[in-house]
């Protein structure tokens, strides 16, 4: 099988802002990736449930889902997708957990990049995106306290085993050059 045909799964982990779904739409985008995002499933159960969709709910909801179903329910439901459809090319934004992690990687392709980006910078772009309830208006202090909820406990630490980093602290055509460099050029083409 040549090269380009082979399998490859990228899967994003990151702290919150930090570019995860700037890097994954590029992907789909330029490169023709299917995209899953973990707080996707997360945001179509609150919207059922009708409850807003803040950090906090999602981080009570993914607690409840990982105490009755184990820390992988979510990499199970996208694996399945995945494998189902016989995808090749997909990128998945927002790994959070280690159970997540153990699934995803038995993937065929599977490779872990760490996204990561200054702390200010992420506020900054939290004021700016306000996509959570609240968030537009949340103070630095707020912002930090987020950063404490069980939901990103192990961020780093799994960030610390990606076979690829990726530093976000400037623009989106150089979030583009690192993707296309550390990504494309040596596990696509």
């Amino acid at each position: 099988m040549p090269k380009n045909k082979r399998p490859l799964v990228v899967v994003f982990v990151g702290e919150k802002l930090a570019g995860k779904e700037m890097a994954s739409r590029y992907l789909i985008k330029k490169h023709k990736f299917t995209g899953f995002r973990f707080s996707k499933i997360l945001v179509d159960i609150l919207g059922r449930l009708h409850l807003l969709v803040t950090r906090v709910n999602e981080s009570n909801l993914i607690g409840a889902l990982r105490e009755r179903f184990g820390g992988g329910v979510l990499a199970q439901v996208i694996k399945e997708e995945i494998s189902s459809h016989k995808l090749k090319r997909v990128v998945i934004d927002g790994l959070r957990h280690p159970g997540e992690l153990d699934i995803l990687k038995k993937l065929p392709g599977f490779l872990l990049v760490y996204l990561t980006s200054p702390l200010e910078i992420r506020y900054r772009r939290a004021l700016a995106r306000s996509e959570k309830v609240g968030e537009g208006s949340f103070t630095l202090d707020q912002f930090k306290h987020e950063e404490k909820l069980p939901t990103e406990l192990f961020i780093k630490r799994m960030g610390r085993t990606a076979r690829v980093k990726l530093e976000n602290n400037g623009t989106l055509a150089d979030l583009y050059k690192q993707i296309e460099e550390k990504i494309i050029n040596k596990y696509l083409v």
